[in-house]
């Protein structure tokens, strides 16, 4: 019996918080992982989106473009700010997802780690993670 593999007994390391998810479900945590990489992007892009917009908007007031030239910065803007949306509402279902995933898995562990009652013995066996 390898007792170090018994959850109770498992002192959990910081790279655990990222690898039992990335193996409960690997494709959902690397959605996630890029999810939140884009999400730190969005604050520049929605800056140089901006600015974009504002150039052109002067260059069009001063005459030096024309007035369909403004609409390509504000498709960026719009979107921008409906990935935000959007993607919120779909990070919100991969959350779910993971989280019954992770469940699953845990419950399933704790179970097999339930005393049996008619033996009256543990078992060790643990996520194995």
């Amino acid at each position: 019996m390898r007792d170090e593999n018994r959850t109770e007994n498992r002192e959990y390391k910081l790279w655990d918080f990222f690898k039992i998810p990335f193996v409960v479900s690997p494709g959902l945590f690397s959605l996630r992982v890029i999810d939140k990489i884009i999400y730190a992007l969005i604050p520049t892009l929605q800056v140089l989106a901006t600015a974009s917009f504002i150039d052109t908007a002067v260059n069009i007031f001063n005459g030096q473009a024309e007035r369909n030239q403004i609409a390509m910065p504000l498709v960026w803007i719009l979107l921008l700010i409906s990935h935000q949306y959007i993607t919120f509402a779909l990070m919100g279902l991969v959350r779910a997802k993971m989280n019954l995933n992770l469940t699953e898995v845990f419950r399933t562990a704790v179970a097999e780690n339930a005393p049996c009652w008619s033996t009256g013995m543990w078992k060790t066996t643990g996520l194995g993670i």
